[in-house]
Order: C-alpha cells, then structure tokens, then sequence
C-alpha cells in the first residue's frame, strides 16, 4: 500500500465476510450520504454478494460510515484531502499576485528543464524542488491511482471481477458481473466526439487540435463505467495513470482538471487499448445524450432502454421523470 493511502480493509484472507468473488470500486468526494443511496441499495439488490469501495476523503469517510449499517459489504478507501489556499478577498492582491508569479516562474523551469530532457519527478506526496504531485490532479484523476493502488493489494485467487463506476449517476438492475467474459468493457455515448461539447472541450485542453481532428469523427466512449477480470482491470489502471502522468510531465502541470474522460477516449480510440465497448443502449446503457422517448419504467419497476432492462443504467439523471423514479425506489 502507497503511503499517501489509507485502507481499512485488510486483506482477503482477514476480510470479515471471507473471500469475495467481485468488487465494485467507487468514489465520492462532498457529496451528502442519502446521494450514495440509490447506487449502494441497486448494487445490494443486484449484487449482494459483491464488495463495494469507496474512494473518499478522511473526513468525508468519517460522514459516510453512518452507511455501513445499511451496506455490510461496504468499505472505505482513504486519500488525503486536497490542501486548497486561501481565497484572497480581492483579485488582484499582492499576495494572490506572487502566488500567481512563483507558479508561472515553476512552469517556466519544468518546461525549460522538459526541453533539455529532464522530465519533471512525479510525487505522491509534496513535490520536490522543480517536480510535480499527484496531490494537486483533480479527485477524479485521483481515483485512478487509488484504484490501482487498492487492487495492488488483492489476491488474484480471491477475486473474481471489478467494476469501476460514477456513483451518483449510475444504478443497477440486474448483476452486471454476469456479462463479464476475459476481457475488459466500457460504453459506447451515442455522440462523436467532434458533435460532444465536454468531450471536444476536455481533448483540445488535455492533447490539442491535432488529436482532436483525429478522434473528432468517432463514436466517443464513456469512462464513468469500465468492468472486467482483475487482471484486465489491473492493466487498464496501470495505462490511465501512466497517461496521466505522461501528460502532467509533458504539461509540466500538476493542477490536472476533470480529463478522465479525455484520457479515456485517446487510449482506446486512438491509442488502441483494447477494451469491448458496448453499445449506448447494451447492458451497460449510458443514456445522458438519449431522447426520452428510448427510456421507459416497465411493469416491474425497473428502468427499460429501447425495450430492454440494462444491467447497469448511466446517467439517468439527465432525464427527470427517470431520475424522480430512481430516488422513490431506491431510499
């Protein structure tokens, strides 16, 4: 376990409810715990037998252990908490203006130290002279490297599959660990990339207008939901946190902002890291660019797209009445 980390899991062979086949890995960071409910209550009626992590803060742990008498299988993943400076009361302050001038004077270095082939030093914890840290990437880049670092410690033997999952959009209907073979899946959006605002926004910032044409006239894939074997997941983690730091060395920028998505898209689409990607409307539905006319509650409850019921359903809350329905039946 990484230092900057905190588990309080031991490991599978102490696990208080003996080997677990399936994990579902998660994060929450500010969010009240009745948020959590709707995918903590389909996950325990889907896949009750299946682990569920969250990656959170200390304090944020702290607020959400009022669940685990609700959620038994669930555990806490800690990493620490962002520092944010203060805000100065003015723009324009002299304080605010040295902070702004010492920044810029490190870029400068680091990118005059890039060009002569010395590559800023990646820390975990505060950055050396001229290096970087992984503290200052935004909590959903974050994640990543606490989901690599939390697989780390399993037992391939104890484990059967993982999923790594949004948590305030996404539920699930059924067991999705059924539809996993030897591979690794994500879904498909419905959108290109060029005809995506976030999507085309997140690429130019993170790889410029180059990559961006290239990627522009494909189908974009979504990184909120990825499931597959422990090994496979093993190795897509190892990808996204190398690329991520690959681009905060190439930046020489630590204060990563939301690029999951961006980095996603470039690995597999362009890159070709292999993944089977599932149609928008598969047993993984990603529904946030869908007319409301492919959604619909069937008898039974439970949430149909294009008449089929997915295993797991993403970003519903871009459609109201489905959303309204969700939180009366998961409570």
């Amino acid at each position: 376990m990484r230092p900057d980390c905190e588990c309080d899991v031991g490991s599978t062979k102490d696990h208080p409810f003996g080997c677990v086949k399936n994990l579902i890995i998660t994060s929450s960071f500010g969010y009240h715990p009745v948020q959590l409910i709707p995918f903590l209550e389909s996950a325990q009626r889907a896949c009750k037998e299946a682990e569920v992590t969250i990656i959170t803060s200390p304090s944020d742990a702290v607020r959400y252990a009022i669940l685990n008498e609700r959620y038994p299988n669930l555990r806490f993943f800690q990493i620490p908490e962002r520092k944010r400076s203060r805000r100065p009361a003015e723009n324009g302050t002299p304080s605010q203006v040295r902070q702004r001038l010492k920044k810029a004077k490190l870029i400068a270095l680091l990118l005059l130290k890039s060009k002569l082939g010395l590559r800023p030093i990646i820390r975990h914890d505060r950055p050396s002279v001229l290096g970087l840290s992984l503290l200052n990437v935004h909590v959903c880049l974050r994640r990543y490297f606490a989901a690599r670092d939390l697989l780390a410690e399993r037992d391939d033997g104890d484990m059967g599959s993982v999923l790594l999952a949004d948590v305030r959009d996404v539920i699930f209907q059924s067991d999705p660990f059924a539809h996993v073979g030897s591979g690794r899946y994500t879904g498909d959006e419905i959108l290109k990339v060029r005809d995506c605002h976030s999507n085309a926004v997140w690429i130019k910032a993170a790889y410029g207008e180059e990559i961006f044409q290239q990627l522009a006239d494909r189908v974009s894939v979504c990184s909120g939901v990825s499931i597959g074997t422990i090994g496979s997941m093993r190795e897509y983690l190892d990808a996204f946190c190398r690329e991520t730091i690959r681009v905060m060395q190439d930046k020489c920028l630590d204060t990563l902002p939301v690029w999951d998505q961006a980095f996603h898209i470039k690995m597999l689409l362009l890159d070709g890291f292999p993944f089977q990607t599932v149609p928008w409307n598969g047993f993984v539905a990603t529904v946030a660019q869908a007319g409301g006319e492919h959604l619909r509650v069937n008898g039974d409850g439970l949430v149909e797209v294009d008449g089929r019921v997915p295993a797991i359903l993403h970003q519903y809350d871009r459609h109201p009445p489905i959303q309204e329905h969700i939180h009366a039946t998961y409570r």
